[in-house]
């Protein structure tokens, strides 16, 4: 209900102040297509990273030049442990609760759970091959 007040202005201020570790896109952040999602992401790129390995913009699409949009992260703890930790966004929640949620990137709907889990498999992959916890 709030979002539909608010905005997503209430969601970058919350991670902000919370100190995220990082973010998955989920359902309402498609709620106004990929322009407010870029937004939302760029709010909060010096805070949090975004994450997700099954988003694939497209060529139009203004997540395609995202800085804060990754398949993982690697977050390095003290004692110099890294982890990899990998994202991936909710494909049926999105369907069921999202209006506008693939306006001009090929995300999640073009994609059935076996290609979601290839995306996360290959990300995973990448993370092992460098010597990572996850």
């Amino acid at each position: 209900m709030y979002y539909t007040l608010l905005g997503i202005q209430p969601d970058v201020d919350f991670m902000k102040e919370i100190g995220f570790e990082a973010f998955v896109p989920g359902n309402h952040e498609f709620d106004d297509g990929d322009v407010v999602l870029a937004d939302l992401l760029d709010g909060i790129k010096d805070v949090v990273p975004g994450i997700s390995a099954n988003i694939m913009p497209g060529d139009d699409s203004p997540l395609k030049i995202a800085e804060n949009l990754k398949p993982y992260l690697i977050k390095v703890f003290e004692g110099g442990q890294r982890v990899g930790v990998c994202g991936i966004s909710p494909k049926a929640k999105i369907e069921k609760v999202s209006k506008a949620w693939c306006s001009n990137y090929v995300c999640l709907s073009t994609l059935n759970n076996r290609y979601n889990v290839s995306l996360l498999s290959r990300a995973l992959e990448q993370l092992s091959r460098m010597k990572l916890s996850l």
